[in-house]
């Protein structure tokens, strides 16, 4: 339970980034673990109290509440057997590409949920690249290989890449502006830098993501 509490509060923010991917499953399956976990607690409560009064309604009741709880249980664990390969890096790839820097509509009102998500991945990934110092899902290749709305803002000469790829100092300034521009290390994140976005085997709806740099191999991914 204590588990479903640290990830339903979303220390690190990521639960936009899953939101964005159309399947918040994961987000259900830890509130059905938080739900579980105190019932669990509830009904051993009231299991104990039974026995000691003896009161074979009271116990009929508890092993009635018992099963139920079970059968959430087992239905949260079906969830997770049937999402454990949803969360994959082109997943988030894909929906790097096409929410970040996405700018908004400008003849037609934008939804909440239009701007909750597009404002929600940019300030996800900016925070995630600056931070983990880590670029795009795959490395800074992902901004240049491929079609996104941050190429349509930005030219190649301008920002081949976002401004959080490039190495800053202390107070968030750009260390080397131009070197980063054109790839040079280590003013710019070159590593190899895959984001594994995939969850604990055996448990991989309530897996806890974490995003670290492992500063040996030079890449990113979720601690499970």
């Amino acid at each position: 339970m204590a588990m479903c509490i640290f990830f339903i509060v979303d220390r690190d923010r990521l639960y936009v980034l899953v939101y964005a991917t159309g399947n918040d499953s994961i987000w259900r399956a830890a509130w059905i673990g938080l739900f579980t976990g105190f019932a669990l607690f509830c009904t051993s409560v009231m299991g104990m109290y039974a026995i000691l009064k003896a009161k074979r309604k009271l116990i009929l009741a508890y092993i009635i509440l018992m099963i139920i709880i079970f059968a959430f249980e087992v239905a949260s664990a079906i969830t997770a057997a049937t999402h454990k390969d949803w969360f994959v890096p082109n997943l988030f790839l894909k929906q790097m590409l096409e929410n970040y820097n996405k700018p908004l509509p400008e003849d037609l009102p934008s939804t909440q949920d239009e701007i909750y998500r597009t404002t929600g991945v940019t300030d996800a990934w900016n925070r995630v690249m600056t931070q983990k110092q880590c670029c795009g899902v795959y490395g800074p290749q992902d901004w240049v290989k491929y079609n996104s709305q941050f190429r349509q803002q930005n030219s190649d000469s301008e920002y081949p890449w976002p401004r959080q790829c490039c190495q800053q100092d202390e107070v968030g300034d750009i260390v080397h502006i131009n070197a980063c521009k054109i790839g040079v290390e280590p003013y710019v994140f070159t590593r190899v830098s895959a984001h594994h976005l995939s969850a604990r085997p055996g448990e991989p709806l309530l897996a806890e993501m974490v995003l670290i740099c492992n500063d040996y191999e030079g890449t990113c991914h979720a601690v499970s």
